[in-house]
């Protein structure tokens, strides 16, 4: 059977293509999803959905269900995928969905527990704090102003679908998102290198905005000095036998990891104790 669209110049697929740019992803309130794995998480929000006729197994199976669920199934030829997909993980599946960014009031109201990501430049970072966040139940993730866009191709990969499962916000300045965080009744706690408390002292059982910086600069003092609590990662110092020195810092992503759980493991019920 002869494929939907066997030509690049498609007017659908210039579209689609456009959404590999940050600035189309804005516009046009949608992104590109790639691969079965990230497209089953993104089924409520898929328009359309390019398929290799090629494709078999997991691939076409989702896209199936993407169809069912009121995406547009579009059969393209391998060439054709291949110039939406960002890697070779597309596995024959490529989608569009729709996902405009929330308002930063909307996202905050009502969280317990909220991420800000100041000035995050990788989009892997950024988007395994994504999944980071999903998985320790946070209600919403912030990327502030300069930081990498949290639909980059790279980003939706690395969230592993996350990113349809929480509100993340972009754009406000770190300032204008702690305010913001404070009016909804949140703490503000950072973590850095500078800190003075250790992460498993520090009070993120009441409702916390955690707050990471870039992978460079780390947070700028301005907002240090903005927030309430400022903790580190207790790391090793010592020595092992035959080497010498000790891991001088934590991935950014790790980072947030501990963080976003010892507020979990603070929060988790304690027994005999009435909530």
């Amino acid at each position: 059977m002869t494929p939907d669209i066997t030509s690049t110049a498609n007017a659908s697929v210039k579209a689609a293509r456009k959404l590999q740019q940050r600035k189309h992803r804005t516009d046009a309130g949608r992104c590109l999803v790639e691969g079965p794995r990230v497209l089953a998480a993104a089924r409520p929000f898929l328009e359309r959905v390019f398929v290799a006729e090629d494709a078999g197994g997991e691939a076409l199976d989702e896209a199936r269900l993407a169809e069912a669920a009121g995406a547009q199934h579009v059969s393209v030829t391998p060439e054709v995928l291949a110039t939406l997909a960002d890697t070779a993980t597309a596995r024959g599946v490529v989608g569009v969905a729709a996902l405009p960014e929330p308002a930063l009031d909307t996202a905050l109201e009502g969280a317990r527990l909220a991420v800000l990501c100041v000035e995050v430049a990788d989009p892997g970072n950024a988007g395994t704090i994504v999944r980071t966040a999903d998985a320790a139940g946070a209600d919403v993730v912030v990327l502030s102003a300069a930081s990498v866009d949290a639909r980059n191709p790279k980003a939706v990969r690395a969230s592993a679908g996350s990113l349809f499962h929480l509100p993340v916000a972009s754009g406000a300045g770190a300032h204008e998102t702690i305010a913001a965080a404070r009016e909804h009744g949140l703490r503000v706690v950072a973590a850095d290198a500078s800190g003075d408390v250790r992460h498993t002292e520090a009070d993120l059982g009441a409702p916390t905005l955690l707050v990471f910086g870039g992978e460079a600069r780390g947070l700028p003092d301005g907002v240090l000095e903005a927030c309430d609590d400022v903790v580190r990662v207790e790391m090793f110092q010592g020595r092992r036998r035959g080497f010498e020195g000790a891991a001088e810092s934590l991935n950014l992503a790790a980072t947030a990891a501990i963080c976003c759980f010892e507020a979990v493991r603070q929060r988790a019920p304690v027994p005999g104790r009435t909530p």
